[in-house]
């Protein structure tokens, strides 16, 4: 089994992480009433890009699709790039892709 967290968690990770599109992400899903039903508040993801895919209609958000499309985009490249073999962050300790 495949180490999961809460939508929640992973934004707030990646608040924490200050990316630019976190706090109005989060702000999106604690909107939607059906965030604070259970089971959906309890709804498990494996990354924060399945997260953020399942975590408010893009669409419909204030920032549109095109913005959670490219932060989406973001993440997937984060992701694949520390998929790959001697992927290291900088001797500052700051992520090469951020």
């Amino acid at each position: 089994m495949k180490n999961t967290k809460s939508a929640i968690e992973h934004l707030a990770q990646a608040i924490t992480e200050k990316r630019d599109w976190a706090p109005a992400a989060m702000k999106n899903h604690l909107t939607r009433l059906e965030v604070l039903e259970v089971p959906f508040f309890g709804m498990q993801c494996e990354s924060m890009k399945e997260a953020l895919a399942s975590a408010f209609d893009w669409a419909n958000s204030p920032e549109g699709l095109d913005y959670w499309m490219k932060a989406y985009r973001q993440i997937e490249i984060e992701e694949d790039m520390k998929s790959l073999a001697g992927y290291d962050k900088r001797k500052d300790g700051t992520d090469f892709y951020n």
